[in-house]
Order: C-alpha cells, then structure tokens, then sequence
C-alpha cells in the first residue's frame, strides 16, 4: 500500500471521465455489486475515457484491475460529506459532477447519461468521420 497526498482528480481534466465508487467497506454490498457491473463493460468503459476510482474512509484505488492502494481521506472526506455507506458520483470531462446515486448504476443507465453529453456526442461524431 502506498502512501500519498490527496489525488488530483484535476489531472484527468479534458481529458477522461471519472467515476467514484464510494463505500464506506468493501464488502458493502452495492459496491461488491457495482464493481462487478464495471468490469463486464470494461469496454464500455474505456470507449468513453471513463476511469474508475474506489473510496473508502482510508484509501482509495484508480482502476478496476490495479491492487495498490494508496493512504487518503481526503477523497472520501471530500465526495461523501453526508458519511452515506454508498455512493457513486460521475464527473465530466470538465471536473463537474454530472450524475450520483446511492444505488448501484447499471452501466446502459451510465453509458445513456454519458452518450447523452454534449462533448460525448462531438467524439461520437469524430469517430463516424475518421471510420
């Protein structure tokens, strides 16, 4: 486990989208639920620059593969202020929060939202124009 100051979420600004999957355990049910969801749509996933995080109270995660936590409370702190066991928060390419829920978010509810923004519907155009 690894040791560091609070992540930067800013370094995926303009550049990917980032989903917080916040659990207070990790044997949360929900969180158990929604990380199962995520990586059966790792596809999905990496077609709409969507990154990954766990939190819990102590730690956090980058991605659905990676087994080295890092030390922090200060993302759970920051994006669970109301101390709930679950939730789930996706955050725009421009770092604004763009959809959360206390219940897992199945990922044809996801990709629907992302699909639906405007800076989704530019890449979707550019990659029709580059096929």
């Amino acid at each position: 486990m690894h040791t560091t100051h609070s992540q930067n979420l800013s370094d995926h600004l303009w550049k990917n989208r980032v989903l917080l999957v916040v659990s207070k355990t990790l044997d949360n049910s929900l969180y158990l639920g929604q990380i199962k969801e995520l990586k059966n749509h790792e596809q999905g996933l990496k077609e709409r620059k969507l990154i990954a995080y766990h939190i819990t109270p102590a730690k956090f995660k980058k991605g659905l593969e990676n087994n080295n936590w890092e030390l922090s409370k200060s993302l759970y702190k920051t994006y669970n202020k109301s101390n709930t066991e679950y939730k789930i928060i996706l955050i725009g390419l421009d770092g604004g929060i763009k959809h959360q829920q206390n219940e897992v978010l199945s990922c044809s509810d996801l990709f629907s939202i992302i699909d639906g923004m405007p800076m989704r519907q530019q890449e979707i155009g550019q990659n029709k124009k580059s096929n």
